[in-house]
């Protein structure tokens, strides 16, 4: 009885493709029309504590790290998640052996001032993730446990530029904004992200709501390309507010300078997070590292 329990119409989707709707119905209904009806659990929410991981392992003498904050209110709070992503591509950056091409980022800040100055990182790049009611944002890298503290120490330094006014010019901005346009546009052309996009739109319109949900839009603004990845995606985030993508594009256009300091100052107050994998000798204390942020 609980595995039955489970299965309610409120916790169910039925989604199809090339058929009818009213043949689509005249399937469905017979089967589904009695299960039964209980409201969705209440949803938990997200809770971001930070903290420090680190795993010694004899895999080897390279060292990776993350470092990361929290930005709360996570698709709630959407001016800043869409600020968040345009930070991200702003600060960039890649692995060391990059063969470039459109798109690599090879003129992103972490590109050009960390990957193009020091031979010792084999990998440096800011990364980041949005839920319902959270996200993180971080800079992860590779490189010889011997330099680990010298890539900690950069690594805290390019995130507290991003947060001085004054130290991102215009030009960098502008950059991020057309190659986060650009993202979500040309994820559109993704067959997997568009069959997606077409079911949600087709069950909206239905109901008389002739939007794509806010949170399909600006997911073509994530490297997802696994049928999985986008599902999975799409219903972990918000599904109450419904806007175009068009929407999405005209939120970038007006990022300021200011929108970006701002937001990165508010992730840099928030608790740091830690997380290291493989030789973490040398890599400094979490109390540390949290100092030379105050």
């Amino acid at each position: 009885m609980k595995i039955l329990g489970k299965f309610s119409a409120s916790r169910m989707v039925l989604a199809a493709s090339g058929i009818e709707h009213e043949e689509l119905l005249s399937v469905a209904e017979p089967l589904l029309s009695d299960l039964p009806n209980i409201p969705r659990p209440q949803e938990p929410k997200s809770m971001y504590t930070g903290g420090d991981y680190r795993c010694q392992t004899d895999s080897g003498d390279q060292t990776h790290f993350a470092l990361a904050f929290e930005l709360p209110g996570g698709w709630h709070k959407e001016k800043e998640a869409i600020i968040l992503n345009v930070l991200q591509i702003l600060m960039g950056g890649g692995g060391s052996f990059s063969a470039g091409g459109p798109g690599k980022g090879m003129y992103s800040r972490l590109y050009v001032r960390i990957l193009n100055e020091y031979p010792q990182v084999l990998s440096f790049s800011a990364f980041n993730s949005i839920y319902n009611h959270t996200g993180i944002f971080g800079i992860q890298a590779t490189t010889g446990s011997d330099f680990a503290p010298t890539v900690i120490e950069v690594a805290v330094k390019e995130l507290i530029a991003v947060a001085t006014p004054g130290q991102v010019d215009q030009i960098q901005l502008d950059r991020a904004k057309q190659s986060t346009k650009s993202a979500i546009l040309m994820n559109l052309e993704s067959r997997v992200c568009k069959l997606f996009s077409y079911l949600i739109v087709d069950v909206f319109n239905y109901a008389g709501q002739g939007f794509i949900s806010s949170s399909l839009a600006f997911l073509f603004t994530y490297e997802v390309f696994s049928a999985d990845g986008c599902f999975r995606r799409y219903w972990e985030t918000s599904l109450d507010i419904w806007k175009p993508v068009e929407y999405f594009l005209k939120a970038v256009d007006e990022i300021t300078l200011k929108d970006i300091s701002s937001v990165a100052q508010k992730l840099l107050s928030s608790p740091r997070t830690m997380a290291l994998y493989g030789n973490v000798i040398n890599v400094p204390s979490y109390d540390s590292v949290s100092r030379k942020f105050k």
